[in-house]
């Protein structure tokens, strides 16, 4: 059953799907699986959730989602257009992003925490989300007076926004899930069954 799946077999799931969908990039440490900004948004936002109600701490998705959301040194703002989403997650960030998933899966696993359908699949929406995310965690490092609290795990409690939109320029969408994203997401429940005691049973007959 998809309830005795382990984090890390998840995990694996998440990477075979991306590279058999968008292929791979050639990072320092060899060859990842790809994926889109927005792919990558929904993988942070959902470890961060998962994190967050396991109370294990996950410091390292700030790190993640602000190049994965375009925040750079020289442009302070996040990137919001349904363009900047469709482009390849760079290198570098993807090579931290599937580390620290990783690393993240194996403390789950080792805490006991189990799995559960924890949603990866993406969408406009979930990329706003870790925005305003990271929009309330920037605000409290620079100690601005409205600045959303932080959890004991240093996740900020989102911000009833002054909106991300302020950064972004951009209007926000009317999502509805595209042919993709249902792919992306019935893909994988379906690696996620062939993974599971039912999918080996099946597999076996």
């Amino acid at each position: 059953m998809l309830a005795s799946m382990m984090w890390g077999e998840a995990v694996g799931v998440l990477r075979a799907y991306a590279s058999s969908k968008n292929g791979t990039v050639q990072a320092p440490g060899g060859a990842l699986p790809a994926l889109t900004r927005q792919q990558a948004a929904s993988i942070i936002l959902g470890g961060l959730r998962v994190a967050g109600r396991a109370k294990i701490a996950w410091p390292g998705w700030y790190d993640l989602a602000l190049p994965t959301l375009g925040h750079y040194e020289d442009a302070d703002k996040f990137q919001m257009t349904p363009a900047f989403q469709g482009t390849t997650l760079d290198p570098a960030t993807s090579e931290l992003l599937w580390s620290s998933m990783g690393q993240l899966a194996s403390d789950l696993d080792r805490s006991g925490v189990p799995f559960d359908r924890a949603d990866f699949v993406p969408s406009p929406t979930r990329y706003d989300q870790l925005a305003k995310m990271a929009w309330g965690r920037m605000k409290a490092e620079r100690g601005d007076a409205d600045a959303s609290q932080l959890d004991a795990q240093g996740i900020p409690i989102p911000l009833v926004p002054k909106p991300i939109r302020d950064i972004g320029k951009d209007p926000a969408p009317t999502p509805t899930p595209s042919k993709s994203a249902i792919g992306w997401g019935l893909a994988i429940l379906a690696g996620l069954y062939l993974l599971s005691d039912n999918g080996s049973k099946r597999r076996r007959r």
